[in-house]
């Protein structure tokens, strides 16, 4: 969606807006890349399509994401993001491993 500002980074005029801030940006100036999900988001997407219609559940994890525009400095925020949100989905899944095979062990054991 064009936008008549002038781009935040030079004179020329913009042709989209940051995703993040907002800021007008033109196609020299933006960074394309897959927008963030956060391990909430993606948790209840999951959560709410396996419940409503768990056919389009493969739909959800698998499919590729279309690009968005972001300015250099939202890229690296988003990058560090991205980078936490992906330890809290690790420490997810080795926390309900430990369940799995936590518990019937110790089961076993008593």
């Amino acid at each position: 969606m064009p936008n008549s500002a002038h781009c935040a980074q030079c004179d020329a005029p913009s042709t989209t807006t940051c995703v993040c801030c907002q800021k007008p940006l033109c196609d020299e100036h933006k960074i394309m890349g897959h927008p963030l999900i956060t391990f909430r988001q993606l948790v209840t997407a999951i959560w709410t399509t396996a419940l409503r219609a768990p056919s389009l559940l493969g739909d959800i994890l698998f499919k590729e994401l279309d690009q968005v525009p972001y300015c250099a400095t939202c890229r690296e925020d988003v990058a560090a993001r991205r980078q936490t949100e992906q330890l809290k989905f690790a420490g997810a899944i080795l926390l309900v491993l430990v369940l799995i095979i936590g518990i019937p062990a110790f089961l076993i054991m008593t």
